[in-house]
């Protein structure tokens, strides 16, 4: 029999992560949230206890919870010990919201994993994995292997099913045959997606904005991690004007080269040398590349946002990309470039502005293309933007980074919209 290490032990780390293979991290924070439950909850639960993973605890993100007949959660204490409501979130995801609650449980800054209350009778393992997937539509490694323990166990399995027969198919590719009798005949490798067989939950748009070095990146990361860890679908989507011109690039460099002119990205020029002037910036030609280029941009950050599910992280949005037009463009007629990002780019639920200075941008990008004269002119024009824009809040990003993601993602999973 093939254990789950032989299966695991040659994928690449990122690939494994992408599959919903825990890392040691999470597996440590994953049983210290199921110790937590049971220190909050271990006298008030019922006969069905805690349900976890089929491969354990530390395979679990979201634990069902099943209190005594009679009990029920306080919230207020839950809050008192750092734990986060996620049930607004699911609000805003699902049309159908279940009579249960969900929390993030919480500690030391971070979240470990959520717990989900008030259901009233312990759930098929089953049917929690093809919930799983009806949300995420995809099978993963880890529904595979879930699927795969069940079966070695003998637990009743569906006689025809499209998630155990991409999970079989899953399977074979790695050399596997305990789910053999589901396959189609095919190895696919894993994830397998199955958009049809998906609940498409509605999205949600979270935004975060700033200049080169506000920690943007770094932010979006931490909420996709807490947000996994939650058991929320979360996607990104990041592009930024002047950028994923493929082709179009590549002649705009020989027309450049036949012109006399450097062939290298203007951006990047005009980063790097302060006071830099180019052709391709101004006048009636630099109309055409401006449209050009704003064109391409919306064109690719809606193709990114369309296969998007559930919270969907932009790693900036019309705030920087109004900003990188008047850098790179300012001798330019914007009008019509600023209004096509204005109104083709879909709207946030949430945009956060990260504000640093000067100085601590470019202590934490020391090395990027982007010079301190750069900095500060995109500085000046977010500034001059952020008050012509609705509903952003503005985060002081000069402080460590975890403080930063745990406030935003407080934020992030808040009521309503925030003005």
């Amino acid at each position: 029999m093939t254990s789950v290490e032989d299966l695991l032990a040659a994928g690449p780390r990122q690939y494994l992560i992408r599959n919903g293979v825990p890392t040691d991290e999470e597996r440590t924070d994953r049983q210290r949230a199921h110790a937590l439950i049971l220190e909050q909850f271990g006298t008030r639960l019922a006969s069905a206890g805690v349900d976890h993973s089929p491969l354990g605890v530390e395979w679990t993100d979201v634990f069902d919870v099943h209190l005594a007949p009679g009990t029920s959660i306080d919230p207020a204490v839950l809050s008192e010990h750092s734990w986060i409501a996620l049930d607004p979130l699911w609000r805003q995801l699902e049309k159908n919201v279940s009579a249960t609650s969900v929390w993030a449980v919480v500690a030391d800054g971070r979240v470990l994993a959520s717990a989900r209350f008030g259901a009233s009778r312990r759930r098929d393992p089953v049917e929690t994995i093809l919930e799983r997937v009806r949300v995420g539509g995809e099978v993963r490694l880890r529904e595979m292997l879930e699927l795969r323990a069940l079966a070695r166990v003998g637990h009743n399995l569906p006689a025809s099913s499209r998630v155990l027969q991409a999970a079989a198919d899953i399977e074979s590719n790695l050399g596997s045959r305990d789910l053999v009798r589901w396959t189609s005949g095919r190895r696919l490798p894993a994830p397998v997606a199955l958009p049809d067989f998906a609940r498409t939950p509605r999205r949600f748009l979270v935004a975060v904005s700033g200049v080169d070095g506000a920690g943007k990146t770094g932010l979006t990361e931490s909420l996709a991690n807490s947000l996994a860890r939650s058991g929320v679908p979360v996607t990104h989507v990041w592009l930024r004007p002047g950028m994923g011109l493929g082709v179009v690039a590549a002649i705009a460099a020989r027309v450049k080269r036949a012109l006399g002119v450097d062939p290298r990205p203007g951006i990047g020029l005009m980063a790097a040398e302060q006071g830099a002037e180019l052709r391709s910036r101004r006048g009636a030609i630099g109309w055409v590349w401006s449209m050009l280029v704003t064109i391409t941009f919306v064109l690719g950050v809606r193709r990114q946002h369309v296969s998007s599910r559930g919270v969907v992280l932009w790693d900036r949005h019309v705030l920087d990309a109004l900003t990188t037009l008047d850098f790179v463009y300012g001798g330019v007629n914007l009008t019509v470039q600023r209004s096509l990002i204005r109104r083709l780019l879909p709207a946030a639920d949430r945009v956060f502005y990260l504000d640093v200075p000067v100085d601590v941008a470019l202590e934490r990008k020391p090395a990027d293309m982007i010079g301190e004269h750069a900095v500060r002119r995109q500085l000046d024009a977010y500034e001059w933007w952020l008050p012509k824009l609705d509903r952003i809040q503005t985060i002081d990003a000069r402080r460590p980074a975890p403080a930063v993601a745990m406030e935003v993602f407080r934020r992030v999973v808040a009521p309503g919209r925030t003005p």
